[in-house]
């Protein structure tokens, strides 16, 4: 995957959107190279330094943003808008960690449960599952860091995610996608 910057200017660039948040003011705008559309996500990762527990993760897939523009919403989204922790406060910016994942266009897996779990990578591929209005997204080291070795816990664990049974994936109406991503951490 190619991108228009290095990852540590992708990573000062988003650290500055949640400086620039969390003083009260707008994000600041993208460099014009940033204004490509590719078809993947973005995600950001907050996590605490020190423990290095998860303090936010949230992500953008609309393929029709600039690339800069789902930095920016991710950003935002991991540090103030995701649902299961408090709004990220100013006292915290010097604690966290900021990871940023680029998302490969997802591609789709084989309707037969068999053929899906086949198809899956454990620490390679990430995964979508879509169910009527269902939807959840693993990155692809969720089940690395989870000690998931089998792609059945993977896969039941995204079912869950997405608020289904978790052996919602094996049917047939679920439609599930897989992706890479390129990863950028702050050290």
């Amino acid at each position: 995957m190619d991108l228009p910057f290095r990852d540590d200017e992708a990573l000062a660039f988003a650290r500055q959107v949640l400086k620039q948040a969390l003083e009260g003011h707008p994000p600041p705008p993208p460099p014009e190279s940033w204004q490509i559309r590719p078809s993947g996500g973005v995600f950001t990762t907050l996590r605490t330094r020190r423990e290095h527990r998860l303090r936010g993760c949230m992500g953008v897939l609309d393929p029709d943003l600039p690339l800069g523009e789902k930095v920016v919403r991710s950003t935002l989204l991991a540090a103030f808008h995701d649902p299961r922790f408090p709004p990220l406060h100013p006292l915290e910016l010097d604690h966290v960690q900021i990871e940023l994942s680029f998302l490969t266009p997802p591609e789709p897996l084989p309707p037969d449960p068999g053929a899906r779990m086949a198809s899956v990578r454990i620490g390679t591929d990430g995964l979508i599952l879509t169910h009527g209005h269902h939807r959840g997204l693993l990155l692809p080291e969720v089940p690395v860091e989870m000690g998931w070795r089998e792609p059945v816990q993977f896969l039941e664990a995204l079912s869950r995610k997405a608020g289904l049974p978790p052996d919602a994936w094996k049917d047939p109406e679920a439609r599930l996608e897989r992706f890479q991503a390129v990863v950028f951490r702050e050290p």
